[in-house]
């Protein structure tokens, strides 16, 4: 029987006082960029037709528009943290801040934790450039689905009114026969 155990380096000592990416990032609301906070669009169709909407760029599920839309942005910053317990999950090395007799926990993993605060700041440059790149390539995502989530609804609520109109036009027109016939006829 061989052993295929490796040993894994522990990089920071319980105690010592690092440099950690920490937790940087903030929720604003901003204008909703589609509709500029009207709640309202305007959608011009092929034929020239204008059709005014709700916005459902900054609506949330089924309630009406509210102007405003939310954005993460990404500022992480070097902040000190002092590791008091330790976790090895596979490779995965995470510390926490937390003291060991704690229900919550503050947790960091191995390679968001520096000896040096200009390490860190590197780091944090990249993690605040690629998260900030990915939330705005998300908001681009959506209000792409959503415009085109809107040109199928104007379509479709456009051809269900033409077609109930034609309808409710057969609809009369027959009602205004049935009326037209003598009494005990049948329609």
């Amino acid at each position: 029987m061989t052993n295929d155990s490796h040993s894994l380096p522990i990089p920071f000592a319980l105690g010592e006082q690092v440099w950690w990416v920490g937790n940087g990032y903030r929720e604003e609301s901003i204008t909703c960029p589609e509709c500029a906070g009207t709640k309202a669009l305007t959608m011009i169709r092929g034929n020239g037709e204008q059709v005014s909407l709700e916005c459902n760029y900054c609506q949330l599920g089924y309630n009406p528009p509210r102007g405003v839309v939310s954005r993460i942005y990404y500022d992480h910053r070097p902040t000190l943290f002092t590791p008091r317990r330790v976790r090895v999950d596979g490779d995965e090395i995470t510390y926490s801040a937390s003291e060991p007799d704690a229900t919550c926990y503050v947790t960091a993993y191995a390679r968001d934790l520096f000896t040096s605060q200009d390490e860190c700041q590197a780091r944090c440059d990249i993690l605040n450039a690629e998260r900030t790149r990915a939330e705005e390539d998300k908001a681009l995502a959506m209000l792409t689905s959503k415009r085109q989530s809107l040109a199928h609804s104007v379509h479709y609520w456009g051809n269900l009114a033409k077609n109930l109109k034609k309808q409710l036009e057969q609809v009369e027109a027959r009602l205004a026969v049935v009326k037209q016939k003598p009494e005990g006829g049948q329609g």
